[in-house]
């Protein structure tokens, strides 16, 4: 019996110890009821499910940043960023240019001319053409200068840089290397509409939408193209006539990220939406524009849209795509 006590005594003693450990009054709440905290989240086992898988649908793509009321009414305007831009016809009946934002405007010396179509290269290089020939500016919009026109009239175009531009009129697409000294016909496919967006990204790359909803896009400067259903032209939902002014504008910021804003009507229905690609047009995410209709122009980054109102006092409103990196 000696010889047993030392272990009796620190069985007991280690009985004593366990029943008089403190318990909580209440259970603690489990901040997943029913499973398992580990003690390091580097310790635990993510299950594949619980890994949110990449969405090529973007989040929240527009915000509107500024609204602006020109005196002159325009009825269609152009926005590179928040300060500079430029207006098409209006009251004043010639393009005005703007360096802060549409607090002043100014207009270069020439007789009535008012822009179907504008795109702005940068700060300093800009383009336009209506019925009369293209026009460029290489100084901010404080003189223009009148170059040669590829058809009788030029309803759309698009530039890379200071040389490289297309135009379009109808279903006629014609190029320019030279800063709009010479034109030639673009080769495009048979069957090929009518064009309702022109985007040239470089020398050799560039995008067409036309309005039967076909997206195409070139890699060799037109001499092979490669198309593919958009899926948005129907019986019932058109791309909206806007009495000349455009209802469609598209940029791609590089091969594989690009941008196309539509106006869609039809059977009393109005759709006004953007359609985003990040694999070069092969798929597309839809995101709702937060606005009326109205004529519209995409920066060449794809991040600002400029919305001017249709049959309204000419308010100006620019939207920031939050989808692009600053």
């Amino acid at each position: 019996m000696k010889r047993h006590l030392p272990s009796i005594i620190a069985l007991l003693l280690i009985t004593l110890l366990l029943g008089c450990q403190s318990q909580p009054d209440e259970p603690v709440e489990s901040a997943n009821p029913g499973a398992e905290q580990p003690l390091d989240p580097s310790e635990s086992e993510v299950e594949s499910s619980t890994v949110p898988e990449p969405s090529a649908e973007p989040s929240a793509a527009w915000q509107i940043v500024k609204q602006i009321q020109p005196e002159h009414k325009p009825k269609y305007a152009a926005f590179m960023n928040e300060l500079f831009g430029a207006t098409g016809c209006g009251e004043k009946f010639v393009p005005s240019f703007t360096a802060d934002g549409g607090q002043t405007w100014i207009q270069p010396v020439m007789g009535k001319f008012c822009p179907d179509s504008i795109d702005i290269v940068d700060g300093r290089s800009i383009w336009l053409c209506n019925q009369f020939g293209v026009f460029t500016s290489k100084d901010g919009g404080r003189s223009l200068s009148q170059t040669y026109s590829p058809y009788d009239t030029c309803r759309i175009l698009s530039f890379a840089d200071d040389t490289h531009g297309w135009s379009s009129f109808d279903w006629n697409i014609a190029a320019t290397d030279d800063g709009a000294i010479r034109w030639l016909d673009l080769e495009k496919e048979y069957n090929m509409g009518d064009i309702a967006a022109l985007s040239r990204r470089t020398p050799e790359e560039g995008y067409v939408l036309t309005y039967d909803g076909i997206f195409w896009s070139t890699s060799d400067a037109g001499a092979s193209w490669t198309s593919t259903d958009l899926e948005i032209v129907d019986d019932d939902m058109r791309i909206a006539n806007q009495d000349g002014r455009p209802p469609v504008s598209m940029h791609f910021q590089d091969e594989d990220n690009g941008v196309i804003v539509l106006t869609m009507a039809g059977r009393g229905n109005t759709q006004f939406f953007s359609l985003h690609t990040a694999d070069g047009g092969q798929s597309w995410a839809r995101q709702e524009i937060p606005l009326n209709l109205g004529a519209v122009y995409l920066s060449h980054d794809g991040r600002f849209l400029t919305v001017t109102e249709l049959g309204g006092q000419g308010t100006v409103t620019i939207l920031e795509n939050q989808t692009v990196e600053n």
